[in-house]
């Protein structure tokens, strides 16, 4: 049987490599195509566009001890009322009763912390790795919100020599207990007092759970442990938050611009203002 060999045909050019990526096929620059082809500087200065999520304990908190407790009917209502105002005004009211103060979370909460965020972020980008700012001062109709976002940014070890939130507004009450809340579920804000009282407890129950000898009554322990919280997770209603502790300290007043004994002790304060304006589109 006569054998016939087949020959590879040549191209009819030669493919010529792709000024945009390197000899293994990865981008330059970037993370897709439309990025490996813009200038280096543009791609530096250019903004973020991916989607920022409200972190989970946050929403959480907002949804089942915030919103929850409120009758849906009251709080369209009143939010439908903040969309109007903004809509006649170009910018929000101070919060005063215990609805506004939930209506305006409901609202406006979300689109303000992804504005805060976003800028803060884009500052730290700037700035680099000696962005950590020492004096923190939050100012706004919200319930801290740029703070909020600050923490989120910086990380579970961001603890700046002062921390502060001033909710603007004469009868800024309800709110102040609402950034309470938001602010506690925050690592970073766990005060040094609480974490001392937590370390004291892990012990004690270290040493309780070492001196049990029957294995029925480790069980019971665990189950019960694991119900609490179950229970805890699935709580659905108002907190109190006198009980609550934060290392933010939430001001009644701005400081006085010629108290010279404060302004000479600390270092400027880095100022984060959350006050919602009408956006275009």
């Amino acid at each position: 049987m006569k054998k016939t060999a087949l020959l590879a045909e040549k191209p009819l050019y030669e493919a010529s490599p792709s000024p945009f990526r390197n000899e293994d096929g990865t981008f330059l620059q970037g993370d897709n195509s439309e990025e490996a082809r813009l200038d280096s500087r543009t791609l530096a200065a250019r903004a973020d566009s991916l989607v920022i999520k409200l972190p989970a304990e946050i929403a959480k908190v907002i949804n089942k001890n915030i919103l929850l407790a409120v009758q849906p009917g009251k709080l369209r209502e009143r939010a439908a009322q903040i969309y109007q105002a903004l809509e006649k005004e170009q910018i929000q009211k101070a919060p005063e009763l215990l609805l506004d103060a939930d209506a305006h979370i409901a609202a406006l909460f979300l689109q303000n912390y992804s504005h805060a965020y976003r800028a803060l972020s884009e500052l730290k980008k700037r700035v680099g790795p000696a962005f950590s700012p020492d004096s923190v001062l939050d100012v706004g109709y919200g319930p801290g919100t740029g703070m909020i976002a600050l923490n989120e940014l910086m990380g579970a070890g961001f603890a700046p020599k002062t921390k502060e939130v001033y909710v603007v507004g004469r009868s800024n009450r309800a709110m102040k207990k609402r950034a309470k809340i938001l602010l506690s579920r925050q690592l970073c804000e766990i005060p040094p007092q609480a974490l001392e009282k937590d370390v004291g407890l892990s012990e004690l129950r270290a040493e309780i759970e070492e001196s049990k000898n029957e294995a029925e009554n480790k069980e019971e322990s665990t189950e019960s442990q694991s119900f609490k919280t179950d229970m805890e997770e699935d709580y659905v209603g108002p907190v109190d938050a006198s009980q609550i502790l934060i290392r933010t300290k939430l001001r009644d007043a701005l400081r006085p611009p010629n108290n010279t004994a404060s302004s000479s002790s600390t270092r400027p304060y880095c100022p984060v203002s959350t006050v919602s304006r009408k956006m275009s589109t």
